[in-house]
């Protein structure tokens, strides 16, 4: 399931419906990290749906931290029950 998400990520969510809220904050001794939040409805087709009930969006947290010249970065995935509004 992540490999399809990542796919869709890499393509920039080209056909996917997708809500996206970022947001930068500016961090003690220089840091800055910058949020990438990203929600959409969980495709019927995807591999792996059916072994969660009541599965209906996908969402991905995506954090870039930058300190000086030095860049690092996290993502989450979480899967939730809620409706696509």
């Amino acid at each position: 399931m992540a490999a399809q998400i990542e796919t869709w990520m890499g393509e920039d969510f080209a056909g996917v419906e997708v809500q996206t809220l970022e947001h930068q904050e500016p961090k003690r001794h220089g840091r800055i990290d910058q949020y990438s939040y990203h929600q959409f409805p969980a495709p019927r087709d995807l591999s792996g749906r059916a072994e969660w009930k009541k599965f209906q969006t996908i969402g991905v947290a995506i954090r870039i931290s930058t300190h000086g010249d030095q860049e690092t970065y996290d993502v989450r995935y979480y899967i939730a029950r809620y409706p696509w509004t």
